[in-house]
């Protein structure tokens, strides 16, 4: 999402990609698009193994990324290329404003964000609901603990090229489906090294009761307000 500069023409609706369509047009996302209102621009882009990401030779979801990396296939830096080149498209074309763009994404959509705000510095704000931190903590890569791609792709080695973010994020107390002590490893993360670089920390997790792996009640509306508020002030 960005503040807009001018209106897209409506050919280049194209740009938005939709992952579910039945989750897309769920209430609670709902609230969170009329929340952030008519000035700011909203596309939503398939992550890989799912929708047009997804290959017909490859087993889909989560298991296409265990299938990838153990193919050895950089689908990481693939993907946050081709989503860096869209948003070379919406500045290039004048749709928002380079300096306020910002991303939400919803458990292994939130693992996405991070990856793509650490590749792209234009993307200046996340805010990740019940994310996904450690590949390691899935079902889908139990057996991985010793393969150096999946330890790799921990997001706790994104914390320095996201040291000078602006971070929100809201998870379940006891989700035990992506880890909730991976989510507080990786919050800490983040501010030892934005201290480390001499940047004020402006990283936010909120913990709050949940079953299982849900994201609670009210979440998106809240995090749209705080994006609003981190475009208003620009920092």
């Amino acid at each position: 999402m960005g503040r807009r500069k001018a209106k897209p023409p409506q050919g280049d609706r194209d740009l938005s990609r939709r992952r579910h369509p039945r989750d897309l047009t769920q209430p609670h996302y709902l609230e969170g698009v009329a929340k952030l209102g008519p000035e700011v621009w909203c596309v939503t882009l398939d992550i890989p193994g799912h929708g047009t990401e997804a290959l017909p030779d490859e087993p889909g979801g989560l298991s296409t990324w265990r299938h990838r990396l153990e193919k050895n296939t950089p689908f990481l830096a693939d993907y946050t290329a081709r989503a860096s080149s869209v948003i070379d498209h919406w500045v290039e074309r004048r749709f928002t404003d380079p300096n306020k763009i910002g991303i939400f994404g919803t458990s292994r959509g939130g693992y996405m964000a991070f990856q793509l705000a650490a590749a792209d510095p234009r993307i200046r704000y996340i805010a990740a609901f019940a994310p996904v931190t450690e590949l390691l903590a899935l079902s889908e890569f139990s057996g991985m603990k010793d393969d150096h791609s999946a330890r790799g792709a921990s997001a706790v080695r994104l914390a320095d090229a996201l040291r000078d973010r602006g971070i929100w994020m809201i998870i379940g107390t006891t989700d035990y489906r992506v880890g909730t002590r991976d989510t507080i490893a990786f919050t800490e993360r983040l501010l030892e090294a934005a201290a480390a670089h001499g940047f004020r920390p402006r990283v936010e997790l909120h913990l709050e009761p949940t079953v299982g792996h849900r994201v609670p009640g009210g979440s998106y509306p809240r995090a749209a307000d705080w994006m609003l508020g981190q475009f208003n002030r620009g920092e």
